[in-house]
């Protein structure tokens, strides 16, 4: 027998310890849901409850805005991997708790068109000249190499020196090789 946490103590306790740091809108999303669960035990949360939230949610946003279906998809995704830990959690598992975000009578929502937007030649310019005026040094090379490649932030920032073969003039890193041949 074990005693079933509230959402928001479980959020706070146990949740946010692995859940990413680094993703300051994951953790304003979470929040939203923490709010507004709070008091009521992690078990209890029903399907219907989640659904009834999405609902709300898309039609008026934590600022008062409607959200687009991208957005409620995002707060939906944060909400399964917190009851996704919860099912983790080694006393907790035991319960054997269907995750309600999981029910098939939870909305979904159309995601945004996406958007493949490019340079222009002269927008690439102005970039690289603004870039080298730089007080960072670095920053019109790591632009540069974002113009070139195609590569996103995260993965040019994760680029060592090992990563790089200046004698055969070839970036060896494996997460640029797996990124640049998955396209």
């Amino acid at each position: 027998s074990c005693v079933v946490p509230t959402f928001d103590k479980w959020i706070d306790d146990y949740y946010l310890a692995v859940a990413k740091k680094g993703d300051a809108s994951a953790f304003g999303r979470v929040s939203y849901w923490r709010k507004l669960f709070s008091g009521q035990l992690v078990t209890d949360i029903t399907p219907e409850d989640v659904d009834d939230a999405l609902i709300a949610l898309s039609a008026k946003g934590p600022s008062g805005k409607p959200l687009t279906g991208s957005t409620p998809n995002r707060y939906k995704s944060n909400l399964s991997s917190a009851f996704i830990e919860f099912n983790k959690h080694p006393v907790f598992k035991r319960l054997r708790f269907s995750n309600p975000v999981n029910s098939e009578f939870v909305s979904s929502f159309s995601e945004n068109p996406a958007k493949n937007r490019f340079l222009s030649p002269q927008e690439q310019k102005r970039l690289l000249a603004v870039a080298e005026q730089s007080h960072w040094d670095r920053l019109h090379l790591l632009v540069l190499f974002a113009l070139t490649t195609g590569a996103r932030r995260g993965e040019l920032l994760g680029l060592t020196w090992q990563d790089i073969d200046f004698n055969k003039l070839r970036l060896t890193a494996e997460t640029m090789v797996n990124y640049l041949f998955s396209r």
